[in-house]
């Protein structure tokens, strides 16, 4: 009976700030047909495992059955199938005012000049470095000033060698759009030779802007100088949202809860918790202090339900913190010197109230 030996070549792995142990397993990666052709060509094939996807390599003994002569790319779609998780994850601004956060990114354990990293983003966790460039087909075109170049060239980013030249296209005095071919999938760089211009990074891959949305591309780059057994790691941060405690007077209630101003929410992170920061203070915002979106909330509070409720009182925190998984704070209401008169409801992945770069809490009292 043929006996066929494998060997862990290397691990992809994603890791998240809010789970318990850091491991995630919310990510699926599919491979592109390029990766599939070049797993068959090298004797490579995928496991997957929980939160990781290994990369086995078929062996001779103890020499792989086919070296790499040269560095090889595992291209794979990255998509995420758990949706609560953008709750919970850090996700950088895209720089712009106003503009709406990232949501796809590119993963790559190819740094610029040509050398491997063990992790699979630019800093040691996901950042504003990891935003998936331009993307594009193999196949588009690019409008220039008509008369101020002859040229549109680029680079393509190659494991040993960082940035190379790949493809130079000539612009006529008359041309406004370029037709551009590129036939290898990839990173490159692209300048149309005008003056001051900053190069274009753009990502080729035909699979993927014919794919439907997606968290990012990965390039896991491979070579003979590969330790077996690596792990490539993606490290995502915990969000960080100012807390603000919505508290409703509902008349019907009928508390008595004192001067307004002796109200208190203290707040205590969980035993198991030694990442959040502590103390975590909250205080009651005067209207003059809370931002418009916030006055017109607790004004349409007010407004909608004039007959059942009395005033609005808001707490905020006096820092950000974090949701972790199995580790809720506890979150205490005080009235009338009584410092723990009710257990606060405390959000969880699934039921946060997300407003800005703040979670909302209402609670009736």
């Amino acid at each position: 009976m043929l006996s066929i030996e494998y060997r862990k070549l290397c691990s992809i792995l994603f890791q998240h700030a809010y789970y318990q142990n850091k491991r995630s397993s919310d990510f699926t990666l599919v491979p592109t047909a390029a990766c599939k052709t070049v797993l068959e060509q090298n004797g490579l094939i995928l496991k997957n495992s929980g939160d990781r996807t290994s990369v086995l390599q078929q062996m001779s003994g103890p020499i792989p059955e086919y070296p790499f002569a040269a560095p090889v790319c595992l291209s794979f779609l990255v998509y995420l199938n758990n949706p609560l998780l953008w709750n919970v994850t850090a996700v950088p601004l895209s720089g712009d005012p106003g503009a709406p956060m990232v949501r796809q990114f590119y993963l790559t354990n190819l740094k610029e000049d040509g050398t491997m990293q063990t992790t699979l983003t630019r800093q040691a966790k996901l950042s504003s470095d990891d935003v998936l460039p331009v993307l594009k087909p193999s196949k588009f075109t690019v409008e220039v000033p008509k008369g101020q170049t002859t040229a549109i060239k680029f680079r393509r980013l190659q494991a040993g060698s960082g940035w190379v030249d790949a493809k130079s296209i000539t612009v006529t005095a008359e041309q406004e759009v370029v037709e551009i071919g590129l036939g290898q999938p990839g990173l490159y760089e692209m300048t149309k030779g005008l003056a001051g211009e900053i190069p274009l990074k753009i990502l080729v891959s035909d699979e993927a802007v014919q794919s439907g949305p997606f968290f990012g591309m990965l390039d896991l780059w491979l070579d003979s100088n590969m330790a077996a057994g690596s792990n490539l790691d993606t490290y995502i941060d915990n969000r960080l949202l100012e807390w603000d405690y919505v508290l409703i007077d509902i008349k019907s209630k009928k508390i008595q809860y004192g001067d307004p101003s002796e109200i208190t929410i203290t707040y205590a992170r969980h035993t198991g918790d030694t990442e959040s920061p502590s103390p975590v203070i909250f205080q009651m915002l005067a209207e003059a202090d809370m931002n418009e979106k916030l006055k017109q909330m607790v004004q349409q509070i007010r407004e909608s339900s004039p007959d059942s409720v009395e005033n609005v009182f808001v707490f905020k925190s006096n820092i950000p913190v974090p949701l972790m998984q199995h580790r809720p704070p506890t979150v205490k209401l005080g009235i009338d010197g009584v410092s723990n008169f009710a257990s606060l409801p405390v959000p969880d992945i699934s039921t946060i109230n997300i407003r800005g770069n703040t979670s909302l809490v209402y609670y009736n009292i």
